[in-house]
């Protein structure tokens, strides 16, 4: 009955977060379709992205987990058939994919949009890094929205990742290796870039490996 109870709240929060979904994606594709367009073009593109590859993830954690810590109406799950534990696992699950299906989508349109178009790719490794910081974000605020019930934490994080976004990409582009390529015909993935991505990818698993254990410390929602 707890298995089946899992997967039916992840389905239902799956089910209210298809409109951030599809939002993300339809954003995504706008900020794809000004890239071309020059100077300004890039810049509207490299903001409508960044808000395609983050709001959706802020709104997820915001609406179907903190909106029940905060009201406390996520007690109504203590008159199911589900430890606390894992009720906190499928709600972090169904946000999780939620998230990764707007951004994985995204990334795949742009991984075809440089295959399938002679597009020059010089941009490619700097886009790379900044969508896994990206993500790395949503991680941290997953991570902050379920182990922790103070409001303070919760808008420290939210000030956190607005604040770090243009800080990140300032810190990126003055990377020789990685923004003084970005106008190529082709990418470089200098040993910066590699070393960037596996960073980042580190910090996702560890946000995700701290989340997992603290959650199956949890016992009650009191």
């Amino acid at each position: 009955m707890s298995r089946s109870m899992f997967w039916q709240i992840v389905r239902r929060d799956l089910r209210f977060s298809w409109m951030l979904v599809v939002s993300g994606l339809v954003l995504g594709i706008v900020g794809f379709a000004f890239g071309p367009h020059g100077k300004l073009g890039a810049s509207l593109s490299l903001i409508l992205l960044v808000t395609a590859g983050l709001a959706p993830g802020i709104f997820m954690c915001s609406l179907l987990i903190w909106s029940e810590r905060k009201d406390k109406s996520r007690l109504f799950a203590l008159s199911l058939p589900i430890s606390p534990a894992r009720y906190a696992l499928a709600k972090g699950l169904a946000a999780s994919i939620g998230y990764l299906g707007s951004w994985g989508a995204l990334a795949a349109a742009a991984l075809a949009g440089y295959t399938l178009f002679s597009v020059p790719t010089g941009s490619a490794p700097f886009l790379t890094v900044l969508w896994l910081f990206l993500l790395d974000l949503f991680c941290f605020l997953l991570s902050i929205t379920l182990v922790s019930d103070s409001d303070g934490w919760f808008t420290a994080a939210i000030v956190l990742i607005n604040t770090s976004i243009a800080p990140f990409i300032v810190l990126m582009t003055n990377i020789p290796s990685i923004g003084g390529h970005m106008n190529d015909l082709s990418a470089l993935w200098s040993p910066a870039v590699f070393l960037t991505i596996a960073i980042e990818i580190a910090a996702a698993a560890a946000f995700i490996a701290v989340t997992v254990y603290r959650i199956s410390r949890t016992r009650d929602f009191i």
